[in-house]
């Protein structure tokens, strides 16, 4: 309970701290490819614990780009923790990355796709609202359950750092997000909060 308390505070203090003046994205060069892994390693653990068959994929080795690390741990974290979240044990949750074009321009495309119970169609215009929560979200156990600001922060920082996320999923088949991060040009800037 406390970790899950602290984990509503941090989350919380993110979205004021979007909503009154941004933060500053501070792009530092760096191999994004080794990055991730990193971060697939740290879930790693909790995958066998679950018992969950968690897997990385890529046909790049090593890309050096400039990129905000903080924004991006909490991006990718935030997608994998909810893949967890809602995948049973046996399950199988796949993170991907490739290089991608999207509007003739070139991205970096992360893909998190799970097995999970996946998202109401009625839900998905909905998932990114803040303390949207599903009825079939609302019926898990309070320790499975979340209070719907989670994807919220997450749209916020990838609207905010002009990145995009795209979900599609079906229920009792799974869920997959597809987020797209531009070839980052500038070193540091204020982001845009709209609302």
């Amino acid at each position: 309970n406390a970790h899950l308390l602290l984990s509503l505070v941090n989350q919380l203090l993110d979205f004021r701290k979007l909503e009154i003046k941004g933060e500053k994205v501070l792009f530092k060069t760096g191999n994004i490819i080794q990055f991730i892994k990193d971060i697939y390693l740290q879930f790693k653990e909790l995958s066998t614990t679950k018992n969950i068959d968690f897997t990385i994929e890529t046909s790049v080795d090593y890309l050096l780009i400039n990129y905000d690390h903080d924004m991006m741990y909490k991006i990718i974290n935030n997608l994998l923790s909810n893949a967890f979240k809602f995948t049973p044990q046996n399950g199988h949750i796949q993170l991907t990355v490739n290089k991608a074009d999207r509007n003739d321009k070139e991205y970096i495309m992360i893909e998190v796709s799970d097995t999970g119970c996946g998202i109401d169609e009625k839900d998905l215009p909905h998932i990114f609202e803040r303390f949207y929560r599903s009825d079939k979200a609302r019926n898990r156990t309070t320790t499975q359950s979340g209070v719907g600001i989670g994807l919220s922060i997450l749209y916020q920082i990838v609207e905010a750092y002009r990145c995009h996320i795209d979900v599609s999923s079906e229920l009792g088949v799974g869920t997959r997000f597809d987020l797209y991060i531009p070839f980052a040009e500038s070193e540091t800037t204020t982001p845009q909060i709209e609302g």
